[in-house]
């Protein structure tokens, strides 16, 4: 069993993008054109008994908040897996760039 994955995780240009009502979860529902663009992530994930998270070179502070924290918790409790991760974000996108 391998103890770590390696992904690319490509950007997206919102074309379009309109809001189209309220999801249960206090989420919007959304309507939109997306374009992939020649910008990614690569996300580096390892077993570990732990959750963590790092984001070398960037300036965004990891922590409960993080997208990638709330995925990870997300998916161990859809799994029911009692694990951890370490997570590792080379972000090349830049932050809150709206893509």
């Amino acid at each position: 069993m391998r103890d770590r994955v390696t992904v690319l995780a490509p950007a997206k240009l919102n074309l379009a993008l309109d809001v189209v009502g309220i999801l249960p979860g206090g989420y919007h529902a959304l309507d939109m054109t997306m374009q992939a663009v020649s910008l990614y992530e690569r996300v580096v994930i390892r077993r570990s008994p732990y959750l963590d998270l790092a984001l070398p070179g960037s300036n965004v502070k990891p922590g409960p908040g993080n997208t990638a924290i709330k995925a990870a918790l997300a998916f161990f409790h859809y799994t029911g897996l009692l694990a951890g991760a370490d997570i590792t974000i080379y972000k090349s996108v830049p932050v809150r760039a709206g893509m």
